[in-house]
């Protein structure tokens, strides 16, 4: 028995629910499903370039790649996507009307363990930060750790690209661990971000022990002034993280308030909104608007606490799935200034940037596939721990809402994600990778070495 079973059992049920063939007939299998010892495993990210023309003064050389998962957003909240709130998020707003946006897109997972890793990966993941399985526990996270899976910054590095993870929390939290473990070249935390690139000139958020919303974007801001003035110019893969917006707390007085009332969700969007303007122009005013790939989404959607139940409007479900923003802003191609993603959700993203990057991952175990080719599931599916849901262009359903017309699809699909449990349990997503290729379950500590305990 391998250390991930000591350490990690989760109580997965693999019968299935649909035919014999283990969800053959709704799942793109590179390999048998039944007989391979590593069924989810791909030789390729995408299959083709990608179906836009190129921009002829676009830079030359790789992309650099910025995303920007905001915490706990849904599209619902955002006027670009038909926000009720007017001037709620003029920023979003403006980088919308600049870059392809993508309508009808949803959170394949929750809460932020599992939206951060299962987006890099392409994957789900059984435990999250909190929960008898979860990160937070000690005694888990050497068993977690050894979970081999093909991530963006595995498949950059690869490249030639160093990475960086900006995190408001400080670097002893579990989620820095977990983010370690995905393969960033350095993780930057609530120490080395007020320290080293704000020099002390930082604030926390009230409630929390992390950072808030404007000092991280003033930390990347300033990362990429110091990595200007160096000269250095090998390519980078930034993503980031906010704790603003997270469930539960109330609005605080240093936020950028939304209106008088004080509905804490609306206010810790606004201030959300605003910390990313600052980043945004300092982006698009430094060297590096014209060879970076900017994507700005969601780790998940909003969880329906009843502030947000308050302003969501009537149609929101109390489900912690939800349409998600994701924009695009890609100065190499001609995108469209629209894509209709018909259900799809965050499975999709690490192929697609990886597509937009032009950068392939010839061995991976993504259960997404890029937006701009055909999807692998004919429905979207949804699934925290062993809740199951469904993603349709008519919006989300429960396991026991499913209309009748997507019933035995959507059993198919639920008995693939159980497979994939099962596979992350038994650590058969992807093999040992070979020699000097980056191993997704060793974490380190940004500086090259290997923290204890992590083997």
């Amino acid at each position: 028995m391998n250390l991930h079973r000591l350490r990690y059992a989760a109580p997965i049920d693999v019968a299935t629910t649909a035919a014999p063939s283990a969800g053959a007939e709704c799942f793109d299998f590179r390999q048998d499903p039944v007989a391979s010892e590593y069924p989810f495993l791909r030789e390729e990210a995408y299959r083709a370039p990608l179906p836009f023309p190129q921009r002829a003064a676009a830079s030359n050389g790789p992309p650099n790649i910025i995303v920007v998962f905001a915490e706990g957003v849904s599209a619902r909240m955002v006027g670009a996507y038909g926000g009720r709130y007017p001037g709620l998020t003029p920023n979003l707003d403006k980088l919308a009307a600049r870059s392809m946006r993508v309508d009808d897109y949803f959170n394949h997972t929750a809460a932020t363990f599992r939206g951060l890793g299962g987006q890099l990966s392409s994957g789900f993941s059984y435990a999250g930060g909190g929960g008898k399985e979860g990160w937070n526990k000690v005694e888990n996270q050497a068993g977690l750790l050894q979970v081999r899976r093909r991530t963006l910054p595995q498949v950059v590095a690869m490249a030639g690209y160093d990475s960086h993870f900006f995190a408001p929390h400080r670097r002893e939290r579990p989620l820095i661990r977990m983010l370690h473990s995905l393969g960033f070249t350095k993780v930057h935390t609530y120490q080395s971000i007020g320290r080293d690139l704000l020099q002390g000139k930082f604030s926390g958020r009230p409630g929390t022990d992390a950072l808030d919303d404007q000092s991280l974007f003033r930390g990347m801001a300033a990362f990429l002034e110091q990595r200007a003035r160096a000269g250095d110019r090998r390519p980078f893969f930034l993503a980031t993280y906010n704790i603003g917006t997270h469930a539960f707390l109330s609005t605080s007085k240093n936020d950028v308030a939304y209106r008088q009332d004080g509905n804490a969700v609306l206010d810790k969007l606004h201030n959300l909104d605003a910390a990313l303007g600052l980043f945004l122009r300092h982006f698009f005013d430094s060297p590096y608007a014209g060879n970076t790939i900017l994507v700005v989404t969601a780790d998940h959607s909003t969880y329906p606490e009843p502030p947000f139940r308050e302003v969501a409007g009537d149609d929101l479900k109390p489900y912690f799935v939800d349409r998600i923003p994701l924009l695009v802003h890609d100065p190499f191609h001609r995108l469209p200034a629209s894509l209709d993603a018909r259900g799809r959700n965050s499975l999709d993203l690490a192929p697609t940037v990886l597509q937009l990057a032009g950068l392939q991952a010839r061995v991976n175990g993504f259960l997404g596939t890029s937006l701009f080719e055909p999807r692998n599931f004919p429905v979207g599916i949804a699934a925290i721990e062993s809740k199951y849901y469904m993603t349709v262009p008519e919006g989300v359903f429960g396991m026991d809402e499913i209309p009748a017309a997507y019933q035995d699809t959507f059993n198919c699909e639920v008995n693939v994600v159980r497979r994939f449990y099962a596979a992350e349990r038994d650590n058969r997503i992807v093999p040992a990778m070979a020699a000097g290729d980056p191993h997704p379950g060793v974490a380190g500590d940004g500086t090259g070495r290997t923290q204890a305990g992590s083997r």
